[in-house]
């Protein structure tokens, strides 16, 4: 506004009126901008903790090849339920039923581990078969080395190829070669 007595003219306070709301225009935008960049990074986040996570199921009846996100190969068989949780630093099949043979993709970085009833199976290079049809669940290493413990206690057992272990709740336990 002009104010009588105020050396200004009105253009003056016109253009400073403009330029003032030029700013705040400026400003929304920035903080817009910022908001939106948040958000897009938050989000790359989020997927990025949440991993490639799937459930994936077998019908009773069938067995079934799948690949997984990592390129591991599951053969599914009786009834085979798994979910997995695979983030930057582990991959882990979680065996809920029936029976499932692994064929681990080589990741270095990413340990893969099976769970399955108290047993937890850590793959170092290998193929190998998780059963949880009847007792407690059982190991049967193919080939290559997996380390298996128990949620319930006990030593790990390390398995060489043809060997097998169960797993009850007081620790894995070696039941022989295949």
């Amino acid at each position: 506004a002009y104010a009588v007595g105020s050396s200004m003219s009105p253009a003056r306070v016109e253009a400073m009126a403009r330029a003032k709301n030029e700013k705040s225009v400026k400003a929304r935008w920035g903080f817009a901008t910022a908001a939106a960049l948040v958000l897009v990074v938050g989000g790359a986040l989020y997927m990025q903790s949440r991993g490639d996570d799937m459930q994936l199921a077998q019908s009773p009846k069938a067995s079934e090849e799948q690949q997984l996100a990592d390129g591991t190969k599951v053969i599914l068989t009786d009834g085979a339920k798994i979910e997995t949780q695979f983030t930057t630093g582990r991959r882990v099949a979680i065996l809920t039923s029936g029976a499932a043979r692994f064929e681990v993709a080589h990741d270095a970085s990413r340990p893969f581990t099976v769970i399955a009833g108290r047993s937890e199976t850590t793959a170092l290079g290998t193929v190998f078969e998780v059963d949880l049809r009847n007792g407690p669940p059982r190991v049967r290493l193919v080939s290559g080395r997996v380390e298996v413990r128990s949620s319930g206690g006990g030593a790990a057992l390390r398995l060489e190829a043809g060997q097998s272990a169960e797993v009850p709740a007081d620790g894995p336990k070696m039941t022989g070669m295949m």
